[in-house]
């Protein structure tokens, strides 16, 4: 790995039983086929058919990128202490929207159901939204108000705009749904049986006592966890797949959960196909103002370790070569294997930090059964195609461990 690549010039506290730490994120296996099955929707009482219709419908009106309370919202948080782009707004917000419809939300409620009858009460779900993407927590939002349960959010400064416009419209469309936005300095009580849901951000800690000390129950807390994504290439991976893993990388920054932190590659192969990757991508999303800022100073502790490493003109980008170790940002790191038990090794070792692990389908299938989907499932870590780290499921596995508590 060169210094400066050509290719990469291109222009363009303590934990509790429901903490995050298993990450498999795959959806219901049952949700694809429900999602355009509008028949479902008959199975509802009518006023519970009205509720997930009009979510459904609010997302829909989301889901048009020249709506004007989506805009208004998108402006204000470009505005905001953050590392979002325009671009990357409209993706996150985009590709939240296509995960839902009605159909998929009344066979979430009817699956409830199934688990036996729930108390009239429905007991209130405190949400922290992170700042690692412009929508997180929404996913949380639209499953606890589907089944009924008022929602509580407390706001990040790095998204302020999206979340409360988006809660206003719900709120405005049918009165019965109960969602706002509270101030931490008000914090108010929980009940005995409400849920609080952290992001695993630099606040959660001090949100938590605040919780437990207003009489919050500290078992009905879930905290999502800063996990990352692994790739695994041979060399072979086409040029739409090299763009995926530039995507999984570099979307939002590189500061998502689940972000492309470390590729495997083999001994001596060239990265500069996945440099290009990367610039492509970049001529596409291109990187936030702060960005650059932010990898010179890595790319400079770097240089005087005299480490391997290349960089995008601009400094949109930072690809090193080393030991199998996550970085900050937009950074990836690139490690060799002499073969797969190399990979599978370190993967058993990181487990309880690894979210997904990334391989084209053809790939996935040479790899030995240490690093089979089915062995690395029993380890909380899903095995993905390129370009679906952000294109998760609505129900993701922090999703997932509502459901649990709230049952």
């Amino acid at each position: 790995m060169t210094k400066d690549s050509s290719a990469a010039k291109s222009s363009p506290e303590p934990s509790h039983a429901h903490e995050h730490d298993e990450h498999v994120h795959d959806h219901d296996a049952t949700s694809d086929h429900v999602e355009h099955d509008t028949s479902i929707l008959d199975e509802l009482e009518s006023s519970v058919r009205e509720r997930v219709e009009c979510i459904a419908e609010v997302v829909d009106q989301w889901s048009d990128p020249d709506g004007e309370r989506r805009k208004e919202a998108e402006h204000a948080t470009l505005h905001a202490e953050n590392l979002f782009t325009e671009e990357a707004i409209v993706f996150a917000i985009n590709q939240f929207a296509s995960t839902i419809s009605a159909p998929l939300l009344a066979s979430i409620v009817l699956k409830e159901r199934e688990k036996g009858d729930r108390s009239e009460q429905r007991p209130t779900v405190f949400i922290e939204h992170g700042d690692r993407t412009p929508v997180d927590g929404l996913r949380e939002v639209i499953v606890a108000l589907t089944l009924g349960h008022p929602v509580r959010s407390f706001m990040s400064g790095a998204s302020p705009a999206i979340v409360p416009a988006f809660l206003n419209d719900l709120t405005t469309s049918n009165g019965r749904l109960e969602a706002d936005v509270v101030n931490r300095s008000e914090f108010p009580a929980p009940a005995s049986d409400d849920v609080l849901i952290l992001s695993g951000g630099e606040d959660s800690d001090e949100i938590e006592k605040e919780w437990i000390s207003a009489g919050g129950d500290a078992a009905r807390v879930i905290r999502a966890a800063a996990a990352y994504s692994v790739a695994i290439v041979d060399g072979s991976e086409p040029e739409d797949e090299r763009h995926n893993l530039a995507e999984d990388a570099l979307l939002h920054e590189g500061q998502a959960t689940a972000s492309l932190k470390v590729l495997w590659a083999p001994e001596d192969l060239t990265p500069d196909p996945i440099l290009q990757a990367m610039a492509d991508f970049r001529g596409v999303f291109p990187a936030h103002n702060d960005t650059p800022g932010v990898l010179e100073m890595q790319r400079a502790f770097l240089e005087a370790q005299d480490a391997s490493h290349a960089y995008a003109a601009g400094m949109q980008f930072l690809v090193s070569r080393g030991a199998p170790e996550p970085q900050r940002g937009a950074h990836l790191r690139w490690s060799e294997y002499e073969d797969f038990d190399d990979v599978a090794t370190w993967i058993r070792e990181n487990a309880k930090d690894i979210v997904s692990v990334i391989a084209r389908p053809s790939l996935q299938s040479r790899l030995p059964e240490a690093l089979h989907a089915e062995t690395l499932r029993e380890k909380g870590i899903a095995v993905i195609d390129p370009g679906h780290v952000h294109r998760r499921p609505l129900v993701t596995h922090e999703v997932q461990c509502l459901l649990d508590v709230l049952a």
